[in-house]
């Protein structure tokens, strides 16, 4: 164990970016051996999906509290709706003789590591018997990969809630380390994050539960998902499964039969994966760190994490969901002149932050252990200046001790109770912010950045190397959060996973390895482009 942690040590601090040296990359790109965004399985039975969308379903403000939606039944209309949530096509864009896709699930580089999968049980008028399916975005549809005995099924689900289904979520590294060389490693779990979180969203928006599955290990997560020989092309890590509850409410299962999962794992697959790419390059290091992530089958288990009161009640604003959802976008640029009201803000971090209730924030079974560090640019009400929003309160003595000891620690004005909202440093952080985030203009541009900081010591000392991959999950997951938030508010967020690491742990005081920067995200009123046009996401839609 401890040599894994210190292998996962060692990657962290070999790919920070540094002002005069960046983590080994590709230096340039060869354009002829981008891999394809979009996996298939030649031959594997097809399930096609609906791509009629209701949009006139649920506001956004119901799915933050649990009860306010009528869950939904398990059927293809369903399954359909789901997966058009989560994880399809958004919008296709065009600029000249070029174009490209945009997904629910937003990506680093737009180059779209992950993988899903569903497996479930028989669904009247959809699949006739339980399956392992993978979904195919590009058509909307699914490729059935394993077809599952009705007997094994049963056995497979008994200590599940009635009528459970799973997603799956893996990544192909090859499709971010060519880009993104040694650091694509972070990427792939930040992505694996936010497609965690839009999976979250668009089951709460149909009144289903989501709960990490989270007792088992890596490798029967590969095994259940039918992913453990790449038969010659790039391979798929397992990253995880999501329990989805169509009952309502979902909680962490304990427990786990060996002897199923054994036999899942010798059923045939159906179907070959395509080729993406005529021929990749390897990168050792992330590979290093990749087999050092994986998670055990004897590990310990979460310490049962209470969240408190949320306080006042959020507004419920007439805001559909599924608007919100396919409307999101990534800001290329920002105007650098727009502001945002200081409710909005304090708003937008209040769901930031898992509260009793609070349904789309509940699918980790840990305490946060991301903090976030806030550079305030231009919110009305609230001064220009350095903000720390400790999102588990039981951490703050600890990230004081850790921080730099001359830092303020006020409570800014008109702070909602419950929100662990302090400011570190007053005065004009512009500059500061983009110099951090490699000289992106983006990070001062808007109202307000943010840098993610993790626990990363503590978490991997009180569980193992692989919650380092977890870690990246929740920033993902916060970042959904903000995404979605900025576009309610009408404006638009943006992540960065270029910045240099140290620079952020120097402005803050932090020494040593304790608290780490994982994740950079910045909201402000986008410009757009003229040149480039948005076209439907599929040729019936819109």
């Amino acid at each position: 164990m401890r040599e894994h942690i210190e292998t996962v040590r060692h990657y962290h601090e070999v790919t920070k970016h540094h002002p005069r040296h960046y983590a080994r990359g590709p230096g340039q790109l060869d354009w002829s051996t981008q891999p394809d965004p979009f996996r298939r399985y030649a031959g594997a039975p097809l399930y096609k999906l609906e791509l009629h969308s209701d949009t006139d379903g649920p506001g956004y403000d119901a799915i933050w509290t649990r009860g306010q939606i009528q869950p939904s039944p398990v059927d293809q209309h369903s399954i359909s709706q789901f997966f058009l949530d989560s994880l399809a096509l958004s919008a296709w864009k065009q600029a000249g003789g070029s174009s490209w896709s945009l997904r629910v699930n937003p990506s680093a580089g737009n180059l779209h590591p992950t993988e899903g999968y569903l497996v479930c049980g028989a669904i009247d008028g959809f699949c006739n018997e339980p399956m392992v399916a993978h979904y195919a975005p590009k058509e909307h549809l699914l490729e059935r990969r394993m077809a599952i005995p009705p007997a094994l099924w049963q056995r497979f689900i008994t200590s599940l809630p009635h009528g459970a289904m799973l997603i799956g979520l893996t990544s192909i590294h090859w499709r971010s380390s060519w880009k993104y060389g040694e650091r694509s490693y972070r990427y792939v779990h930040l992505d694996l994050g936010h497609a965690l979180a839009a999976v979250r969203f668009a089951a709460a928006g149909l009144g289903w539960g989501t709960c990490l599955l989270d007792q088992i290990s890596t490798m029967e997560v590969a095994q259940i998902l039918g992913i453990t020989d790449p038969a010659g092309v790039e391979p798929e890590a397992a990253g995880c499964l999501l329990l989805v509850t169509p009952g309502g409410a979902c909680h962490p299962v304990q427990g786990r039969d060996g002897g199923v999962l054994a036999e899942m794992a010798t059923l045939p697959r159906e179907g070959r994966a395509d080729r993406l790419s005529s021929s990749r390059v390897e990168w050792p290091l992330m590979e290093e760190v990749a087999e050092a992530s994986l998670k055990p089958s004897d590990c310990p288990s979460y310490p049962r994490s209470m969240h408190p009161d949320s306080g006042a009640t959020m507004p419920m604003r007439n805001l559909a969901l599924r608007t919100i959802i396919h409307q999101r976008r990534s800001a290329l640029d920002f105007d650098g002149s727009s502001g945002m009201p200081r409710s909005s803000f304090y708003g937008m971090l209040r769901r930031t932050v898992p509260h009793a209730g609070s349904t789309p924030l509940a699918v980790f079974p840990w305490a946060p252990m991301v903090h976030l560090a806030v550079f305030v640019h231009r919110v009305e009400g609230l001064g220009s200046g350095l903000y720390l929003l400790v999102r588990d309160p039981n951490q703050h003595q600890r990230l004081r001790l850790a921080m730099n000891l001359a830092f303020e620690w006020g409570r800014p004005p008109g702070c909602p109770d419950g929100l662990g909202l302090v400011q570190l440093l007053t005065g004009d952080m512009r500059k500061l912010a983009m110099q951090i985030a490699c000289v992106q203009a983006s990070a001062s541009d808007g109202c307000f950045s943010l840098a993610m900081i993790a626990d990363l010591e503590k978490a991997m000392d009180n569980y193992g190397a692989w919650m380092y991959p977890r870690l990246h999950w929740e920033c993902g997951l916060l970042g959904q959060v903000l995404y979605l938030e900025a576009e309610a508010v009408g404006l638009r967020g943006c992540g960065m996973g270029c910045y240099y690491d140290d620079l952020m742990h120097e402005l803050l005081g932090i020494k040593g390895s304790e608290f780490q920067d994982l994740y950079h995200f910045t909201v402000g009123r986008a410009v757009d482009d003229p040149r480039i046009t948005t076209l439907p996401a599929y040729p019936n839609d819109g």
